[in-house]
């Protein structure tokens, strides 16, 4: 991300599930971010494993257990 001034908004649902650990978390604040854009997030996963510094595997492990508890939805094309 750019040094522009963003900010993303976690819904209180999201924030205090205490089945989410902190990174997933904050990872539905990033991917919410960048959907505001387009209306989806086009990151990769690479993307945004370089933004928290660990592995694509993490963020793809994370990003599964928002769609899995229906806080995203994942579409593949």
């Amino acid at each position: 991300m750019s040094d522009t001034a963003y900010f993303a908004m976690i819904p209180s649902i999201v924030m205090y599930d205490e089945r989410l650990t902190y990174l997933e978390r904050l990872l539905y604040g990033t991917i919410t971010l960048l959907t505001k854009k387009d209306g989806y997030c086009y990151a990769s996963n690479g993307y945004i494993a370089k933004l928290y510094g660990c592995n694509e595997l993490t963020i793809s492990r994370h990003i599964s257990k928002l769609n899995r508890l229906g806080y995203i939805t994942v579409v593949i094309e």
